[in-house]
């Protein structure tokens, strides 16, 4: 977790969850940089005001496939690779931690604001520790999308499977089942 002792904020930001758009408004409040994926909180910081990235699990799962696939230097079929990652004999692949309901029971708490990467601005200026200080360029996107739509990636099969294994994700965080179709995260 990167954290911000003189804020008293810490950062959790599981891969792929716009981690890079994060690492550059840390950088400018002078955070201590713990580790990107990291997701430990020293007891001193149980304190802190958390922050902790998500995305909606869709999207998140594309973006894992491409960054696994080049990682590996493998490109396979997308529908295998995420019935393979979501199999109940897997929770993660690597350090690719697939389920977020792991990472939150593992914290000594929860965490006090869930930045969905689709809400990035508006979830950000709810955490009132920062919000007066970002400044427009915190708000610039760190990676374009290259490639086939991630959309496209989807049949309703295989979402299905998706919305099942990752329920407590869309649950939790509020986020669409059809998100592929309609657009609406």
């Amino acid at each position: 977790m990167n954290f911000s002792n003189e804020l008293n904020l810490g950062w959790i930001t599981p891969i792929r969850t716009a981690s890079r758009s994060c690492h550059s408004i840390q950088k400018r409040l002078n955070f201590d940089v713990y580790g990107t994926h990291l997701f430990e909180i020293d007891s001193y910081k149980e304190n802190f005001y958390i922050i902790f990235n998500v995305r909606n699990p869709l999207h998140r799962l594309v973006s894992i496939f491409k960054l696994w696939s080049i990682h590996n230097n493998r490109f396979v079929n997308f529908n295998k690779f995420v019935s393979s990652i979501l199999d109940d004999s897997h929770r993660s692949i690597g350090y690719y931690d697939v389920y977020l309901e792991d990472i939150l029971k593992k914290l000594p708490r929860k965490p006090d604001l869930y930045l969905r990467t689709e809400f990035f601005e508006n979830d950000l200026k709810k955490c009132k520790l920062i919000s007066e200080i970002l400044i427009e360029d915190d708000f610039v996107n760190q990676y374009e999308s290259e490639g086939q739509p991630w959309q496209s990636y989807y049949d309703e099969k295989l979402v299905d499977l998706v919305y099942k294994k990752l329920n407590f994700e869309f649950e939790t965080f509020g986020y669409n089942k059809n998100y592929w179709i309609d657009g609406n995260p």
